[in-house]
């Protein structure tokens, strides 16, 4: 039992570290992805406290409860924006916003106060005749509201859609990770405001059961995360547009690169080599496959060798779809089966015997 309780701990500790760590280290980390960061940051630090206290450690305990109203302020401000700049090309996070983690920061600072002049003892949860009470609980209501708004945003347009797609897929989880997301700051509220026990335990299984959804479902529709992903990163260049004549040049670059010397069949090319060999740099190039061609690096490259793919799949019948998927550039076959089935809406195998099919 205790080994399991540790790595339940381990579990709810790294799953939110290694989100943040992933969109700190993105290519093109502009400040959505810094958004995502700081989500990620917020949830380590309210899981590690709370797994302090499941395992009675003691050390450090003083210094995370001083940072959880900082953290669970920062929470709801932080969804609604990044999902207010998914969905709204026209909206643009600026200076001011930076006021909505005022409340959180304030608290947080009080806690410090408090904690080292000894009011606040730091190893238990506050309890409604402690100095931390009514600050939790607040936090714990303002985060629910932006994110119920962030969610209302999401219905919105999900229902707008007219037509399944990809999109519309990917709405539909992020409203079932907004819903997870506010039935564990709801049992988290009320375990508070009841003093009850299951306010350690329930909000990490549901902590857990949202983030291992979300980290199974990119493994195994690694597609279907795509969308918000090239939205993210056309975001840092809506004010720093190319110039066409040197749009033109990168253009003209890329055509004679990808299609004359078929530099996608390179398995190692990276944005940043591209960018190289085309003679700007990595930001340039990211910009200009996601505003003057409207995808990013890994659609754009997996396009070309899924063309390749198709035309060898059709005049060379008996070669292996593992030799194909290598020839275009694919490092396995596991990668080539997924990035076709999205292009095609099915495996390479069946859509080999589609063509071969006589009409």
């Amino acid at each position: 039992m205790t080994l399991l309780i540790y790595f339940f701990a381990a579990l709810n500790i790294n799953l939110p570290f290694m989100f943040t760590l992933s969109a700190l280290l993105k290519p093109c980390s502009g400040t959505e992805y810094r958004l995502l960061a700081l989500l990620g940051l917020s949830v380590f630090i309210t899981n590690s406290y709370l797994s302090f206290i499941l395992l009675n450690v003691t050390e450090g305990q003083a210094f995370l409860l001083c940072l959880q109203p900082l953290a669970i302020y920062s929470i709801g401000p932080t969804v609604w924006l990044v999902v207010k700049h998914t969905l709204n090309a026209d909206f643009r996070i600026q200076k001011p916003h930076a006021l909505l983690y005022a409340p959180g920061a304030l608290v947080s600072a009080g806690f410090f106060y408090t904690v080292m002049t000894g009011d606040l003892h730091p190893i238990m949860i506050p309890s409604p005749d402690s100095l931390g009470f009514y600050p939790f609980v607040l936090g714990f209501l303002y985060t629910i509201v932006f994110v119920s708004m962030a969610a209302r945003m999401l219905l919105k347009r999900y229902q707008q859609d007219s037509q399944p797609s990809e999109g519309q897929s990917l709405r539909r989880i992020f409203l079932i990770a907004c819903a997870g997301g506010l039935v564990v700051l709801l049992v988290s509220l009320a375990g508070l405001m009841f003093s009850n026990q299951l306010t350690i335990i329930l909000p990490l299984m549901l902590t857990t059961l949202v983030l291992l959804g979300l980290f199974i479902t990119d493994v195994r529709f690694p597609s279907l995360f795509q969308d918000i992903r090239d939205a993210i990163e056309k975001a840092p260049y809506r004010r720093t547009l190319l110039d066409q004549s040197v749009a033109d040049e990168v253009g003209s670059r890329l055509t004679v690169l990808m299609e004359e010397e078929e530099r996608f069949r390179t398995n190692d090319l990276t944005l940043a080599r591209l960018a190289e060999e085309v003679g700007i740099s990595t930001h340039q190039m990211s910009e200009y496959l996601n505003l003057h061609l409207g995808q990013g690096f890994a659609r754009y490259l997996n396009g070309y060798r899924i063309r390749a793919a198709q035309k060898a799949l059709r005049e060379e019948p008996d070669k292996p779809v593992l030799d194909i998927a290598l020839e275009v550039g694919f490092r396995s076959k596991s990668t080539f089966n997924s990035a076709f089935s999205t292009v095609t809406g099915t495996t390479p195998t069946a859509w080999r015997k589609q063509e071969q099919t006589p009409d």
